[in-house]
């Protein structure tokens, strides 16, 4: 199978902005506040579409349904669904304060879901952005109960400056927001299931409040877990104008960076599906006679069954990629 481009779906938040479009070339609409971009999505919200190619048109639910084993690879027995949902987001304002759930609490709460893990990357970063990840060591319920009523929840949360290149990981049960001008890219589980705790006082375009879920966000908290810090990032790969760092391993995915310099080529077809977003730079993926240019903020779908597949850098500076693989 050759390699995988889908539509962008572009969705509008009241905590977003355009720098979707301004900083990755996304083709916004030309009104409104965008802050997520989903790159490759089975989740039925919203469910890609092949663009290009001789799979053209077709969702990621039908290529799954006809095509698991070729696109799993060969690396174990592929998942009944895709396993990987995967956007950009601009945090123009702040996120609402927020948890997501495990798998049992949300077959509890939303029953159509299953539990959200996350990483985000860092792609940009405006000066007085912030991240919340996690609650300071030793707050307890009482006492964010209490911040709550004060409207002052972020004071028990962990506080970060975010930098370009920053890895954070967020369990289910993590309470977390990020703004204040961050575009980050975001690799999860395929969920939706959001329990909000505080919205900062805002009211959406009708003038209304965006409902909360205080109890349901109580309960998903994991209340022994340590503030979020950044990841540690290992070096796994070195060669001539190319670098490879191991980010996240496990449990639903491996997660790798690469450092490619000008005009260095990089293999990134191994037999086993792999999901590749630009986060800087651009270049073009060589296979066989085909040419695939991609540039910052692009996404592509390597199946496990595509013939070697490289990535030659044509920016005058480095590329920086993400890549995402089965455990």
């Amino acid at each position: 199978m050759e390699p995988l481009f889908f539509e962008p779906f572009f969705r509008e938040q009241i905590w977003g902005g355009r720098q979707l479009e301004a900083v990755l070339g996304k083709p916004l609409p030309r009104d409104g506040c965008f802050g997520e971009s989903w790159e490759i999505s089975a989740h039925p919200f919203h469910v890609s579409q092949v663009k290009g190619g001789r799979f053209e048109g077709w969702s990621l639910t039908e290529l799954w349904s006809a095509f698991k084993k070729e696109l799993w690879g060969e690396k174990g027995e592929p998942q009944k669904e895709f396993p990987w949902l995967i956007k950009f987001l601009d945090c123009r304002d702040y996120l609402s304060i927020q948890v997501h759930p495990d798998d049992a609490l949300a077959a509890i709460y939303c029953p159509s879901e299953k539990g959200k893990f996350e990483v985000w990357t860092v792609v940009e970063a405006e000066p007085g952005a912030k991240i919340f990840a996690g609650l300071k060591a030793g707050v307890r319920p009482d006492e964010l109960r209490d911040a709550l009523q004060r409207k002052e929840p972020e004071t028990c949360l962990h506080e970060m400056t975010p930098r370009v290149g920053d890895v954070i990981v967020m369990p289910p049960g993590t309470v977390h927001s990020a703004g204040g001008g961050v575009l980050v890219a975001e690799v999860q589980t395929p969920s939706d299931a959001t329990f909000r705790l505080y919205d900062w006082n805002r009211t959406d375009r009708n003038g209304l409040p965006r409902p909360l879920h205080i109890e349901e966000a109580l309960r998903a908290i994991n209340w022994d877990q340590r503030p979020r810090f950044v990841a540690k990032a290992r070096e796994v790969y070195r060669d001539t104008g190319a670098v490879g760092e191991l980010l996240v391993e496990g449990p639903p995915f491996v997660l790798r960076r690469w450092t490619v310099s000008p005009g260095a080529r990089l293999l990134i077809s191994r037999d086993v599906l792999a999901a590749w977003l630009v986060l800087l730079g651009s270049g073009e993926l060589l296979v066989g006679d085909s040419v695939f240019p991609m540039n910052r903020g692009d996404t592509v779908l390597i199946p496990g069954s595509c013939p070697d597949v490289r990535w030659e850098t044509t920016s005058a500076g480095r590329a920086i990629l993400l890549s995402c693989h089965p455990l």
